[in-house]
């Protein structure tokens, strides 16, 4: 759970869970070397207003450039150009710094990451992100994205492969 106390993330909250009965082993801390490469999925989203889910493709393509830097290019359906940025990893977090705000995602246990801003704004639309890995070459996200009024407008989850 992802929880801001004034405009700074606070404590965060990972709860892990298993199936009883099953034999599903630990997995590790996510590393960066985890998510390199190209992964491609499929996405649903659905609305707070109750609009028809879409049904969406993506690519996403994490390269890491020297030892503290990584460029990631995500392609969402092919009428879209793509969008790049480049990442600084400071130890389990990787900061991606633009002129409008600083997002951090922080690489946690179980193969699991966190995405959200470093600040939150007061009246300003907000997009929090959860990953997890199933296994090494599949991976999904948990986007949710909020107006700027507090309101989620939409939620996406997306099933990638590693290609």
């Amino acid at each position: 759970m992802q929880r801001f106390d004034k405009d700074e993330l606070k404590p965060l909250t990972l709860i892990r869970e298993r199936m009883r009965g099953t034999d599903a082993a630990e997995r590790a801390p996510l590393l960066v070397s985890d998510l390199l490469g190209t992964w491609q999925g499929k996405a649903i989203t659905q609305y707070a207003d109750l609009r028809p889910d879409t049904y969406s493709t993506s690519q996403l393509t994490i390269e890491q450039s020297s030892s503290t830097q990584i460029r990631q290019t995500l392609q969402l359906t092919e009428d879209i150009p793509p969008n790049s940025s480049v990442g600084h990893i400071e130890g389990s977090r990787i900061l991606f710094e633009s002129e409008h705000q600083s997002v951090q995602v922080l690489l946690l246990p179980a193969g699991t990451s966190s995405t959200c801003p470093v600040k939150i704004s007061p009246r300003q639309p907000l997009f929090l992100e959860v990953g997890w890995l199933l296994d090494s070459h599949t991976r999904q996200r948990l986007m949710r994205w909020y107006d700027a009024a507090g309101a989620w407008t939409h939620l996406t989850l997306t099933t990638e492969r590693k290609v």
